[in-house]
């Protein structure tokens, strides 16, 4: 399993709308919800996918927060 539970390595691009993990997951986003994922580690299982997706709209919701 890949591990990106903490929340350093995320980056948000509000331009591009894009979000993404050094991992190399990285997908495109809407408000707090992710709508489309671009890509993602080749050894990523489905739940590995799911985690990075629930992380990564955490993540959204917590910069939302913020501004």
């Amino acid at each position: 399993m890949i591990q990106f539970d903490r929340n350093d390595g995320w980056k948000i691009d509000a331009k591009q709308r894009l979000i993404r993990h050094s991992c190399g997951f990285e997908a495109e986003f809407k408000g707090c919800e992710i709508y489309g994922i671009k890509h993602f580690p080749i050894e990523a299982t489905i739940r590995d996918i799911r985690n990075m997706v629930v992380k990564a709209e955490e993540i959204l919701a917590e910069a939302k927060k913020k501004t």
